[in-house]
């Protein structure tokens, strides 16, 4: 009986470091990945704040943005898309001509009038 004990302590003894040596073996490789990941999430934060610098010397530093609003019971300005405004109105030339052709101008981009200045803070926000 006393034997048993003996032999049934030293199979969990054997056990306990297997598990043990199981447990340091999947740490181990837990780590490896992790620093893997690191290394690969660095090459991409580079390789983006790079692609960013590139947009932004394209496309300049400076943003205009627009947020036209209308004299009240007129409708002299439409705006086609996100990013152009047309003005409709007289205008006259150098012969002292009336002209109604429209002038349009470009944004990078036109927020609504009926917009919040909390809303419209939040929309420049990741300007």
């Amino acid at each position: 009986a006393v034997a048993e004990v003996k032999r049934a302590a030293m199979e969990d003894s054997l056990e306990s470091a297997r598990r043990s040596s199981d447990m340091t073996s999947i740490n181990g490789s837990v780590e490896s990945e992790l620093d893997r990941l690191r290394s690969k999430l660095a090459v991409e934060s580079s390789a983006r704040r790079k692609l960013l610098t590139e947009v932004q010397d394209l496309r300049g530093h400076i943003r205009v943005y627009c947020r036209p609003r209308e004299p009240v019971g007129t409708s002299v300005i439409s705006i086609p898309s996100r990013d152009v405004l047309v003005l409709h109105r007289e205008r006259e030339s150098l012969q002292s001509e009336t002209s109604t052709t429209p002038m349009s101008f470009e944004f990078d981009g036109i927020l609504g009038a009926d917009m919040s200045q909390h809303e419209v803070y939040e929309e420049m926000e990741s300007v």
